[in-house]
């Protein structure tokens, strides 16, 4: 199990926590540079993370000296039909021009309800062929439930898939989904690992209120380890063991650094018992409800 980077905030001004914006591009050399020196092997963006794929485009050597992991357009809202698994391929030949690379080491389905609907097995046909002509080396799919990996898996060959995990969403440990999933052969990414930097706040938004259970009792388990939160985070995943890479963003240098330390210390907390934290049944433990929960909250 490795760190990987995310590379979302190099495109966007990304995350509910996030109040220094997009990271400049001398800043995201210096995180580059500083990501190998520190092991890290994998980055992971996706074509809709705004400028991401042409910032590590424009990076030239320290991208490429990375493992690169990106993700298709969406189909879009009428379907899977012919003319949209073009703009998907054509997606990601234009991935590859941003990046200035002639290969993926992997590209992911960034929208599991497009393999999954009407129309996704040609879709699926359509990426299989790139595969065989050596455009991608492992194809898969990043999804948002155990539901879609289960349907995910069970419809296709899945090489890799990023899902979701971190102390307050379970889901995928706590229903044995993350075992069958490396029983399987697939190899594991986990996101949300900070959720969205809530994890390592004082207090939760108002809005994510519903939370507050699960969130104390996070922050009482870290508090009984001596251990901060950020290293609790950590730890949780680490206990899971089947992971291949952990994938976290960073804004600067600094928090790549606090997060690297935090990883190697969270290796001597894995015995400590986060089940209790769990809220994985709650609505607002998934990014995409947070604008409607805030609509609702005012």
């Amino acid at each position: 199990m490795k760190l990987a980077l995310g590379t979302v905030q190099f495109g966007l001004p990304y995350g509910i926590t996030n109040t220094a914006g997009q990271v400049a591009e001398d800043e995201v050399m210096r995180i580059l540079h500083r990501a190998r020196e520190l092991g890290l092997k994998v980055l992971d963006t996706a074509a809709a993370y705004g400028e991401s794929e042409r910032v590590l485009g424009r990076r030239g050597r320290e991208a490429h000296a990375f493992q690169l992991y990106t993700k298709t357009l969406p189909a879009g809202q009428a379907g899977v039909d012919a003319a949209a698994i073009r703009r998907v391929v054509q997606g990601v030949h234009g991935s590859l021009s941003n990046l200035g690379v002639e290969r993926l080491d992997g590209l992911l389905v960034h929208h599991a309800c497009d393999l999954l609907g009407e129309g996704g097995q040609d879709l699926y046909a359509a990426l299989l062929e790139l595969k065989a002509e050596g455009v991608i080396e492992r194809l898969g799919v990043s999804v948002y439930s155990v539901a879609e990996a289960r349907e995910a898996t069970k419809r296709y060959h899945i090489d890799a898939m990023q899902l979701p995990l971190n102390v307050l969403d379970q889901s995928f440990a706590s229903s044995g989904e993350l075992t069958r999933l490396k029983q399987a052969g697939v190899e594991i990414h986990t996101r949300s690992v900070f959720l969205q930097g809530v994890l390592l706040a004082d207090e939760l938004p108002a809005f994510l209120h519903t939370l507050a259970p699960g969130f104390a009792r996070f922050k009482a388990v870290c508090a009984q380890a001596g251990m901060s939160q950020l290293e609790g985070s950590l730890a949780f995943l680490r206990q899971q063991g089947v992971i291949d890479h952990v994938v976290v963003g960073v804004l600067d240098v600094g928090q790549l650094e606090q997060i690297a330390t935090a990883w190697h210390r969270s290796a001597a907390h894995i015995a400590f018992d986060f089940t209790a934290c769990n809220m994985e049944s709650l609505p607002a433990i998934t990014p995409s409800n947070w604008p409607a929960l805030q609509k609702e909250f005012r």
